[in-house]
């Protein structure tokens, strides 16, 4: 799996988000940083929002909960991929994955690990 991929939890009682891969599994294969994407509301973080249409999946004005983000190694997650645990969707294009970066560092919700991990990799300035 690579920057971009997105994917949905299988169970639907576990998680009802999409899921996007923002790291580079190929820099750092032992953490790959994912964040959710929701339905946004006024009381979210407003750092990167998308609007209806901008991925297959976004249906309404959605934002990235930075909060929800996530680590997990490659191995992880193509084991769940490949035990149908996940629902693989289309991968974001290039220009909402780099919005999607950049709301990061906009951000005062994720966690300051996760920040330093992608800085690291050198995916975000």
């Amino acid at each position: 799996m690579n920057a971009g991929d997105t994917f949905y939890v299988r169970d639907r009682s576990v998680d009802t988000h999409l899921w996007v891969i923002i790291s580079d599994p190929e820099r750092d294969s032992e953490c790959v940083v994912i964040v959710s994407v929701t339905i946004y509301e006024p009381h979210q973080e407003d750092v990167c929002l998308l609007n209806a249409g901008e991925h297959p999946r976004v249906t309404h004005q959605s934002c990235v909960a930075y909060n929800e983000a996530r680590t997990i190694t490659l191995d992880q997650l193509t084991s769940l991929r490949d035990e149908g645990k996940l629902s693989v969707q289309s991968p974001v294009s290039a220009s909402i994955l780099s919005k999607i970066r950049a709301g990061v560092s906009r951000s005062r919700r994720i966690k300051a690990q996760y920040l330093e991990w992608l800085l690291d990799q050198g995916v975000i300035d």
